[in-house]
């Protein structure tokens, strides 16, 4: 994944990757926007969002390499 990109990019690179059923409606319209503007995210938010990166890249590995 990644991690060493700002919350902002992050979720702009989902957003314009997601389609259909990536992401769930607390994720799309709760989650990400509440991320956004945030420089650091806490331990959870960084789980979350990362999880989300695996599921809409269809990634296996924990740091996205390989």
């Amino acid at each position: 994944m990644r991690t060493d990109m700002r919350p902002a990019a992050r979720v702009k690179r989902i957003t314009d990757e997601a389609t259909g059923q990536d992401l769930s409606s607390k994720e799309r319209f709760e989650f990400l926007p509440s991320i956004v503007g945030r420089q650091f995210l806490s331990v959870a938010q960084e789980r979350w969002l990362a999880r989300i990166e695996q599921r809409v890249f269809n990634t296996d590995e924990e740091d996205g390499e390989g």
